[in-house]
């Protein structure tokens, strides 16, 4: 999804949009991953922490 992009890329700004408009933040990708995976898997604290 977008939010996993956002996630990969350390985009805060892009995560916080995605979220504010409503984005199912529990999305899984095609191997079983949430945002919040790719996210603390890259070392993005900023967008970790919107998504907790």
């Amino acid at each position: 999804t977008a939010l996993h992009f956002a996630a990969f890329y350390n985009n805060r700004e892009t995560a916080e949009i995605l979220i504010s408009h409503g984005i199912n933040i529990n999305e899984k990708d095609n191997i079983g991953q949430t945002a919040l995976h790719k996210a603390t898997r890259y070392i993005d604290k900023e967008t970790t922490e919107i998504l907790i």
